[in-house]
């Protein structure tokens, strides 16, 4: 299957790998956008805002292109897990997460500027962890791999040995859930390809 080129409006090497295994054309660009997370609005709410932020901001320098734009969170009893802001705070988020079962949430945005295309939609995946010492989750944060994650893991690394089981799309844990990606790719498609 052919896809549209895109410009991908992130930093995530998680993602551009993602891209690359699907056999999509892309080039990748880091955006500039404040990612305060606002307490006060749903998860799902949460990363649908991020995304089209995150996509709009490049497509105003980018207005002949496709732009996606993602986000990701980590959510278990209504907090909010970003990405942690040192290796201390990674040690804390996973030592909540063990043993538990929290929500992966993604959003995801396709925009394409000079067609007044706008698309998003979101994905949630339920991660359960299995319990885990504290000398490996040390370990694990002091290697560097709990950095710029959100929820201080990474499911296509060490982090692995932390999940027990998954309901839902393993790709949205890694950070793009594949199967909403190609739907919006087929409405853009639809709506020009033809």
């Amino acid at each position: 299957m052919r896809f549209p080129k895109l410009v991908l409006a992130s930093h995530s090497p998680r993602r551009a790998q993602i891209l690359k295994l699907l056999g999509i054309s892309f080039r990748q660009i880091t955006p500039l956008i404040n990612e305060e997370i606002e307490e006060r609005t749903s998860p799902a709410n949460l990363v649908k805002n991020l995304s089209r932020l995150k996509a709009e901001s490049i497509s105003k320098k980018f207005p002949h292109e496709l732009v996606l734009g993602v986000d990701t969170i980590v959510v278990l009893n209504r907090k909010i897990f970003g990405k942690p802001v040192n290796r201390k705070q990674a040690i804390r988020i996973l030592k909540n997460l063990q043993g538990k079962t929290h929500t992966v949430y993604s959003g995801i945005c396709l925009v394409h500027l000079q067609k007044k295309f706008i698309a998003t939609t979101t994905e949630k995946t339920h991660v359960t962890f299995g319990e885990l010492s504290a000398q490996f989750i040390y370990d694990y944060v002091q290697s560097g791999f709990a950095d710029d994650k959100a929820g201080a893991y990474g499911i296509q690394d060490q982090g692995a040995i932390f999940v027990k089981k998954v309901n839902g799309c393993f790709y949205n844990v890694m950070g793009l859930p594949v199967h909403s990606l190609y739907n919006l790719i087929r409405c853009y498609e639809q709506r020009y390809q033809r």
